[in-house]
């Protein structure tokens, strides 16, 4: 269960571990698949959230008191999606959620760092966790149902090594106020081609430059065919997605 330890100056005053800077959400969204529930489960400021397309139900959760508060009173809205906010323990939901067979979910996390794995070696957050709140979340999020994918942010630490050795792992670097450093990005899948926002597909804003450019290519030439080979085409692709 995380606890009550150190204290912030206040929950969006330059927000420790969120992922703003140096396309860290983009490449987070950019492993995200298709979904029609998400859950945010340590949300603080919510950057993947705010820059992800919205799911038709989303689940956005803190045991931070103040952060709760502050997204209550922030009020955000989609069309045609519900977003429900929650103030209690990841792992308590994680471990009585009701998940429905017939829906995908995709529950995102990005907990409070193991402590050992931080540069500085020094509590930050509000609401901390300890090593064995760690292994507690992660021998839940193993047994979670097959239409649930996670994904799980952290730095390199033995727990996760240990814990999550057979979960697909991605890294790369991102620049925080102490300077670079490189997450890991635990996943219970194997990435497949499939995402439910391709907005950010690429490397980089370069690279992501280059395939919107060639998507207006392929687009444009498919409008300057005929509409039954256009349509042809446009049947034959997504029989082949």
């Amino acid at each position: 269960m995380q606890t009550a330890q150190a204290t912030l100056p206040g929950p969006y005053e330059s927000y420790y571990g969120g992922k703003g800077a140096s396309g860290a959400a983009q490449t987070i969204i950019n492993h995200i698949r298709p979904h029609a529930t998400y859950m945010e489960l340590f949300v603080g400021n919510g950057t993947v959230f705010r820059c992800k397309k919205p799911a038709t139900t989303t689940i956005l959760n803190d045991l931070n008191n103040f952060v709760f508060d502050d997204w209550r009173s922030t009020g955000f809205e989609f069309m045609n999606s519900t977003i429900d906010f929650w103030n209690r323990d990841a792992t308590d939901i994680l471990a009585t959620y009701q998940f429905q067979g017939d829906l995908q979910y995709c529950v995102y996390l990005d907990p409070p760092y193991p402590i050992s794995s931080r540069s500085e070696g020094k509590e930050r957050y509000e609401c901390e966790m300890t090593d064995d709140d760690h292994r507690e979340l992660l021998n839940v999020l193993r047994y979670l149902p097959d239409n649930v994918d996670v994904l799980i942010s952290t730095y390199k630490n033995p727990i996760y090594a240990e814990l999550l050795h057979d979960w697909h792992l991605v890294t790369f670097q991102a620049m925080t106020r102490r300077g670079p450093a490189t997450e890991y990005l635990y996943m219970n899948y194997v990435p497949d081609g499939r995402l439910h926002d391709y907005r950010y597909l690429g490397a980089d804003r370069t690279d992501r430059q280059r395939i919107r450019r060639k998507i207006r290519r392929e687009i444009a030439r498919l409008k300057n065919l005929p509409v039954a080979e256009r349509n042809a085409i446009i049947n034959a692709v997504s029989q082949l997605r």
